[in-house]
């Protein structure tokens, strides 16, 4: 399991509690990636500047498969970055599943999402 680096870190954390409730044995890698705070997605840093923010800070054990959690995805850019790094630094890709909370923008009201 690896959680993609927010501010919102509150945000992950029931998903990440409830991952680990449901598989015991689930390693979770997240401290490995590290991002630089002011590459958040609304920064005006271009994709490249962005995922040149991310660093792996040790080494990532054999993976099969990996969730990978975000606190919502508005264009998939974060989940992407530490994927790429996970990729760059594996032998063997493992599956990817990609799990974000449904989040509504304060802009529209909730419930003409769920209609």
């Amino acid at each position: 399991m690896l959680g993609v680096r927010t501010t919102r870190e509150n945000l992950l954390r029931p998903y990440s509690e409830a991952a680990r409730s449901v598989h015991a044995g689930i390693v979770d890698v997240t401290t490995l990636v590290r991002r630089d705070p002011g590459a958040g997605s609304t920064s005006n840093l271009s994709y490249a500047e962005r995922q040149a923010q991310h660093k792996l800070t040790g080494p990532l054990p054999v993976m099969r498969r990996l969730l990978v959690l975000d606190d919502f995805i508005a264009t998939g850019e974060s989940a992407t970055h530490v994927i790429e790094i996970v990729c760059n630094h594996t032998t063997a890709m493992p599956e990817v599943v990609i799990a974000a909370p449904l989040w509504a923008p304060p802009k529209y009201p909730s419930a003409s999402f769920l209609r």
